[in-house]
């Protein structure tokens, strides 16, 4: 009997490619965030926002010293937070 094709190999296969799409569109994304930053097309709400995002995804740790040093003083002046 031929069944009729779904479109779908698995759910679990499905799940998994869902997830490695919102990466690649979080990523996407982090590299835009990057790109305002670097040009200073951002305004104070979007920065703070934007280091609050990096230092809740712990990625601000692994960023060049200038990155660690604008979140440290963001951290001090408690326009961000560490959760």
């Amino acid at each position: 009997m031929i069944s009729k094709f779904s479109g779908s190999i698995s759910v679990e296969t499905d799940a998994s490619l869902m997830d490695m799409l919102d990466l690649v569109s979080s990523q996407k994304d982090v590299i835009k965030m990057l790109q305002r930053y670097e040009s200073h097309q951002m305004t104070a709400t979007e920065e703070v926002s934007f280091f609050q995002y990096l230092v809740d995804a712990g990625i601000v740790w692994a960023m060049p010293s200038n990155y660690i040093s604008r979140a440290e003083e963001m951290l001090e002046k408690r326009f961000i937070w560490l959760n």
